[in-house]
């Protein structure tokens, strides 16, 4: 794989990540309304299940992105990778 796929799968991972932090905060703000209404403990299954799935859903989309990130600068700070990438024409 060239630099340019590594750049694109970790813009796709990047994506995918920001997309799953929202998925959490959904989640979050369910729960809490849940919680506002709820009277007993069952009532709050669901929302604590989104919950829990949103974060696993993270964590996994934040393991790829760390993949994607290191594959493209082997292992260097991004900030220096970016910089040391050559200009398109």
């Amino acid at each position: 794989m060239d630099w340019r796929q590594d750049l694109a799968d970790y813009d796709r991972a990047k994506a995918g990540m920001a997309q799953a932090e929202i998925l959490l905060a959904d989640s979050l703000a369910a729960f809490g309304a849940a919680r506002d209404g709820a009277h007993r403990l069952q009532d709050l299954s669901p929302a604590i299940l989104g919950v829990e799935l949103a974060r696993r859903r993270l964590r996994v989309r934040v393991r790829r992105f760390e993949a994607a990130e290191y594959r493209l600068t082997g292992g260097r700070p991004i900030d220096e990778v970016l910089w040391s990438l050559p200009d398109d024409p």
